[in-house]
């Protein structure tokens, strides 16, 4: 049965008897039904129905064969979901057929008919107008849905193609550099192998076994220097466990160096690979490596290392020469210089001055030293998109001055105007090259640069750069990183703790129910049901179901089924469809409830009211009032305990004690401050004086005079200095006292501007009451009932029987030259 009083029927029918029996049939299964015998009638019906549509218009064969096609065609325009249904005469089966096949009719029914025919039709019309309708709307939402994710599609797409290319950019830089790391591979390794003869001849040595020995423990000195090195760095142990001694008993003849060399190299590389414990020196940290130029004798003397990255290169001393002599013909700048860039270091040379210092206290114990340095890359900075709104607005609560928390408190909705600034870009700064040792370039790291991208609602600034929002409404930014601006708050379910309480300027859409508590403040709501809310609106209120046990105030028209034990407030017009109980309703416009009943309530309407039944035999009789906005009376009178108040607060800092007290404290300092001021002028006048004669005495005749004067001087210095601090005192305080006075000044302008706030509201709410007084009235459709209290500003009556299908109103009467006002009952 609930389904069917959903459902609105517009019966339109010429003949009062066939009109009669299908409204009374219909109405008493509970379809809400209006009739109509003209065509415009219906089409002003049907276009003010747009919220829920009419399901069903039921036309006389009379009326379909007057204007049919025409009144069909344009019910398909203004309602296209509209069933048709026309009642045909039994005897003319012919001209049916022609208005079914012409008007496209979805039903029709022949009279004389049972109430059951057409109830069971009126279902059949009805559940097939429900099924189009849902049909409609889930075409719409998948259409909507296909048009998102085709969106999000193309957004992917076009981030692929992005992130494509700059993978492409910096594999290029990857490959460049590696062909450049070969490069330098390549220019270090030794072209052929060295052989030891030739080592010997560069030198000069005699081939005599003593040479060999001490050429060969240099070798082998300096390559162990090297493997130790190595397997520091990569943290293995060496072992050093050549014996010279045993290979050099042997005699070996020149062609047989190459032999000896094969003997020595396995000792060398006689490496036991096993992890050291502990922390790694601070070469292996910095991942050195050592540099041996070929055919360089300073290889003897210096050996030169530098980090992987080739930022640093530090050189040691690892053999001081034999005297002092030989140490300073070969610890010489040029030297070092020479041999540096023979090691292929060109950049970030260490001055002379430096290399000097160092050179004149080398010696094998002493510390390396940093002889160049490289220049590192300063990185960049990615690209950042600063947004305007939050887009993660929700809290846990808000922290009442108790210390608790309200966790109905989840945070504010944002909501933006056409023109504001939605968010901004700070482009990507590219970051500095640097340079190695080697003179080589440092590429820096390539650094992020997103895109703004929009949606609906927004508008990209020329360059790229801003974002703005083209419409009022909520900001959003989906996954996919678009941002857009929706005109609707939508909220999937109840509004409960998940959500909190709803504040947002624009239209709020609420698929589930307001539970108990919460609060919902905007524009216009659309909700299933309202159960203990607290509601304030701007516009519109459309509630699906029903308003339960709740607080509502709307400046807007209010839609619902029935409202039950809840106070309902505002300038709007209240349409319900069943019922209102134990309800307290006080609007500025009118209330209807056509087809259901007002039962034990209070109810305030400036405009009328119209219902189908008012009270029953055993609720409590319901009171009403018509033609007073008792609404807008209360809010001028809240108003004007505002302005009052403000008044009094106003009068009462101005009768505060403490601003008179001020006020005259701050005149006595004044006058203080003059009279100082005026000492001060006197004491320095006399001072002047005192000085000018003193300098007319001479010192040795008038000794005793200048002595005098210049005591004189003096305790007029004193006088003075304390006059001045006297009078810093005084300044002080008169600086204290007028920011105390100023506090009040400010506090008294800001209730002037509340008071002004007040009193703009009051003169736009006070020209509502000047319009015209409209004829308020009572319209019962069926039933009102005894002991019911109606009033008007004219007068007041309480029902003593009940009274049906009836118009009351308030009416001027005049009698023996007395006028006076009286309620007139009109039958409808």
């Amino acid at each position: 049965m609930e389904e069917k009083i959903t459902h609105k029927i517009v019966v339109f029918e010429s003949n009062t008897d066939e009109r009669k029996k299908v409204v009374a049939a219909l109405s008493k299964a509970g379809y809400a039904v209006k009739a109509e015998t003209s065509s415009s009638g219906v089409q002003e019906i049907m276009k003010k129905a747009k919220r829920v549509p009419v399901s069903l218009l039921i036309c006389g064969f009379e009326m379909s064969k007057q204007s049919s096609p025409g009144i069909f065609q344009n019910m398909e325009l203004i309602s296209p979901f509209t069933q048709k249904m026309v009642l045909i005469p039994s005897n003319q089966p012919d001209k049916l057929i022609h208005t079914i096949n012409r008007a496209k009719i979805n039903s029709c029914l022949s009279f004389p008919f049972q109430d059951e025919d057409l109830i069971n039709q009126t279902e059949t019309c009805c559940k097939k107008f429900v099924e189009n309708m849902r049909q409609t709307h889930l075409k719409q939402v998948i259409a909507e849905q296909n048009q998102k994710l085709y969106k999000c599609a193309q957004n992917f797409k076009q981030k692929e193609k992005k992130h494509a290319a700059l993978i492409g950019e910096k594999k290029k830089i990857i490959l460049k550099l590696k062909d450049h790391l070969k490069g330098d591979v390549k220019k270090k390794l030794p072209e052929e192998t060295t052989a030891i003869e030739t080592i010997f001849k560069n030198k000069k040595l005699q081939h005599t076994p003593e040479t060999y020995l001490d050429e060969l423990n240099k070798i082998i000195t300096k390559t162990k220097v090297v493997f130790s090195k190595i397997a520091q760095a990569n943290s293995i142990e060496f072992h050093q466990d050549v014996n010279i001694e045993k290979i050099m008993k042997q005699k070996y003849k020149k062609s047989a160096y190459p032999e000896l060399i094969k003997k020595i190299m396995p000792y060398l590389a006689s490496i036991k690979k096993t992890k050291k414990k502990g922390k790694a020196s601070l070469k292996a940290s910095q991942n050195f490596y050592s540099i041996l130029p070929e055919n360089e004798p300073l290889n003897d003397y210096f050996e030169l290392a530098v980090t992987r990255d080739q930022l640093w290169a530090s050189l040691k001393v690892i053999q001081d020469p034999v005297g002092k002599e030989e140490k300073k013909k070969i610890f010489t700048t040029s030297n070092i210089i020479k041999y540096i860039r023979k090691c292929k270091v060109f950049f970030g040379i260490i001055s002379d001055a430096k290399i000097k210092a160092w050179l004149s206290s080398a010696n094998t114990s002493s510390q390396p030293i940093v002889i160049a340095a490289g220049k590192d890359t300063v990185p960049g900075r990615p690209g950042i998109i600063k947004y305007h709104f939050s887009s993660d607005y929700a809290t846990a609560g808000k922290v009442r001055e108790d210390g608790t928390i309200d966790f109905r408190e989840r945070g504010d909705i944002p909501f933006v105007h056409e023109g504001d600034l939605l968010a901004e870009k700070l482009p990507a700064v590219a970051g500095i090259p640097g340079k190695t040792i080697i003179n080589t370039v440092i590429p820096p790291v390539l650094m992020s640069d997103p895109e703004l991208e929009g949606g609906s609602g927004t508008r990209i600034s020329e360059d790229g750069t801003q974002i703005f929002s083209t419409m009022e409404g909520m900001p959003v930014l989906d996954k996919t990183g678009v941002i857009i601006v929706t005109p609707d708050l939508q909220i999937s379910g109840d509004v409960n703790y998940k959500t909190g309480n709803i504040n947002f300027a624009g239209n709020i859409l609420v698929t589930g129910i307001v539970r108990d508590g919460f609060k919902v403040k905007g524009n216009s709501l659309t909700a299933t049901q309202i159960e203990g809310g607290t509601i304030e609106l701007a516009k519109d209120l459309y509630v699906l179901d029903g308003i339960i046990n709740s607080n509502i105030n709307v400046a807007g028209s209010i839609e619902t089924k029935y409202i039950h034990d809840s106070k309902i407030e505002g300038f709007c017009d209240v349409n319900i469809t069943r019922e209102i109980i134990e309800s307290n309703i006080n609007i500025s416009g009118m209330l209807k409830i056509e087809l259901g009943s007002i039962i034990n309530s209070t109810i305030f309407a400036n405009c009328g009211i119209e219902a189908n039944n008012i009270g029953s035999r055993t609720s409590v009789p319901n009171k009403l009032m018509i033609g007073v906005n008792e609404y807008v009376n209360g809010l001028i009178h809240d108003l004007e305990i505002s302005l009052e108040e403000c008044d009094k607060d106003i009068a009462k800092i101005n009768e505060e004690e403490e601003v008179k007290e001020l006020e005259d404290q701050d005149a006595a300092l004044g006058e203080k401050e003059m009279a100082i001021t005026q000492v001060q002028k006197k004491f320095q006048l006399e001072t002047n004086r005192l000085k000018k004669e003193l300098s007319g005495l001479e010192p040795l005749k008038d000794q005793e005079q200048i002595q005098n004067l210049t005591k004189e001087i003096d305790a007029l210095k004193n006088k003075t200095v304390t006059a001045e601090q006297r009078l810093n005192t005084l300044l002080d305080g008169q600086k204290e006292i007028g920011k105390r006075l100023e506090n009040k000044k400010e506090r008294i302008n800001d209730i002037e501007k509340m008071k002004d706030e007040f009193l703009h509201k009051k003169t736009i709410i006070e020209d509502m009451l000047k319009e015209p007084q409209i004829n308020a009235k009572i319209i019962v459709y069926h039933k009102i009932f005894a002991d019911t209290s109606i009033e008007h500003p004219h007068a007041s009556t309480l029902l003593k029987e009940d009274r049906s299908r009836c118009k009351i109103q308030v009416s001027k009467k005049k009698e023996g030259g007395i006028s006076f006002h009286e309620f007139d009952y009109l039958d409808l």
